[in-house]
């Protein structure tokens, strides 16, 4: 993709792609309440893993990425859940 039109197509999918999980704008009474922040008692952040292009492709996670969510810690001491693992 190197044309205008081309580039303005793929923002056009990610502004859908935002929109649908409520990250597209910081001014929503929803920003960043989509996904699974409505289970948690307290939302605290959100990690959205895309590829180039929302609608075209999709994303592998290996298990570099998985060792390095395994790294992270929550401000709680505790472990991130992997529940697509």
């Amino acid at each position: 993709m190197t044309s205008l039109a081309d580039t303005e197509l793929v923002r056009a999918r990610w502004r859908r792609a935002l929109h649908g999980h409520a990250l597209d704008d910081v001014r929503r009474a929803d920003f960043a309440l989509g996904g699974l922040a409505p289970r948690l008692r307290e939302p605290t952040v959100q990690v959205l893993l895309l590829p180039p292009d929302p609608e075209g492709e999709t994303l592998s996670i290996d298990e570099e990425l998985w060792a390095w969510l395994d790294a992270q810690k929550t401000g709680h001491g505790r472990r991130p859940h992997h529940p697509l693992r």
